[in-house]
């Protein structure tokens, strides 16, 4: 089975961003716990396109290209 994981995106971040960028997603996705992040990271939760596209663009504002963001995995 197939996913897409922004674990990419989110490691090219500097560690001074990561946080506030982990805040701004789970705000968006509406989510409080540590284990539906680490779900919606290693993509076992398929984003919508709208989830899709501000996580892209979350990561993407930090000057992180968009070829680097995302990557499909096999689980």
């Amino acid at each position: 089975m197939k996913a897409w994981s922004f674990k990419k995106g989110y490691n090219n971040l500097r560690r001074c961003e990561q946080n506030e960028v982990k805040e701004e997603i789970m705000q968006f996705l509406g989510i409080t716990t540590r284990m539906a992040w680490s779900k919606r990271i290693r993509g076992i939760v398929d984003p919508r396109i709208s989830e899709y596209n501000f996580i892209t663009e979350a990561i993407h504002r930090r000057g992180v290209a968009k070829k680097d963001i995302w990557e499909e995995i096999e689980l």
